[in-house]
């Protein structure tokens, strides 16, 4: 019998308010959950951080999916202690996908169970930045061939995609190179925003080629 690779990730629910709910959202987020303020003329997201001003991974991964690269802590009122960020319009339509997503959580947190072995999706359609640390890591390891530019690309500060969007070093849905990879692929979290999205995609596209018609 083959081992199991899934595991368990609690991740927040996503939830939206009007202003006048503000407290119900800031209960929300204190327990772990994400909260989008439908304020006018501006959203903004209400995000959990602690007492030293450090977010959790999950949160400040939520930031990094809508590439908010703003956000402030609130230094006064009912959300004091919690981050706040401003959704511009054009990104609506994401943190309305999260909401919509997350209608069916009873709860502030909900569970996931995710198997990387058996998706992949990460590894796909990506954009992995290389800096000094992994041409160092590459180099003690022996793996200087991994600089070649038929494994990078952008000037060798990439990873190369093949012409499918594969990673090129993704072998089915397993890394060919998992010892020594980069740290960018090291430091993405499962359960994140960026990681349901990618499976999300990864299985609409599946889906598509199943019903497309046999040539």
């Amino acid at each position: 019998m083959t081992p199991s690779t899934s595991f368990d990730v609690r991740r927040p629910v996503v939830r939206s308010y009007l202003p006048a709910y503000l407290a119900n959202a800031v209960k929300h987020v204190r327990a772990g959950g994400h909260a989008v303020i439908r304020a006018t003329p501006s959203w903004y997201l209400l995000l959990p951080c602690d007492d030293d001003g450090d977010m959790p991974e999950l949160a400040a991964w939520a930031l990094l999916d809508l590439q908010l690269t703003k956000s402030t802590r609130v230094r006064a009122g009912e959300a004091k202690g919690l981050v706040r960020a401003r959704i511009t319009r054009e990104l609506r339509y994401i943190v309305e996908g999260w909401i919509e997503r997350d209608s069916v959580e009873k709860k502030s947190t909900t569970v996931v169970t995710l198997d990387c072995v058996a998706c992949g999706a990460c590894c796909r359609d990506n954009d992995v930045l290389l800096d000094k640390d992994d041409f160092a890591r590459w180099r003690e390891a022996g793996r200087t061939d991994l600089m070649d530019g038929q494994f990078l690309r952008a000037r060798k500060r990439k990873l190369k995609l093949l012409p499918n969007g594969d990673c090129v070093h993704l072998c089915g849905n397993m890394c060919g190179i998992y010892e020594v990879r980069p740290d960018n692929c090291r430091a993405f979290p499962a359960g994140s925003e960026c990681c349901l999205f990618a499976r999300d995609e990864a299985r609409e596209k599946a889906e598509a080629r199943a019903k497309a018609p046999a040539v």
